[in-house]
């Protein structure tokens, strides 16, 4: 019997490794750069829907969101950086101005995922 977990491990490893993007992650506490989470930059998927898509595992792209919010994918698996937070950040290093999305909400219920919410 195959273990589903490791197949869908390697499915979503593949996605952000075909939709990843330079980021930097930058932690904040009372409104500073918390000292003791130094940012650091990942590799993963930064998506925005802009009307109904959105990526979930296994699904592709179906979660409906608004046009100014978007999904932060990190990979279990391959990052090793402090857990993101609410007022946390993140810059898309690749993107043109390297504009900064700050994170509302963040998920780690999903097997092989952390999902966090993000704004511009």
């Amino acid at each position: 019997m195959t273990d589903w977990r490791r197949l869908e491990a390697a499915v979503d490893e593949a996605a952000a490794n075909a939709f990843g993007e330079k980021l930097e992650l930058r932690f904040y506490r009372d409104f500073k750069i918390d000292p003791d989470r130094l940012p650091c930059e990942i590799r993963a998927v930064l998506h925005f829907g802009g009307g109904i898509e959105s990526y979930r595992p296994g699904k592709g792209f179906h979660i409906q969101l608004p046009a100014n919010q978007g999904e932060l994918i990190l990979m279990r698996s391959a990052y090793e950086g402090p857990m993101p937070a609410e007022g946390d950040y993140v810059v898309a290093m690749d993107r043109a101005g390297a504009p900064e999305y700050k994170i509302k909400s963040v998920s780690a219920a999903y097997s092989d995922m952390i999902v966090a919410t993000v704004t511009l």
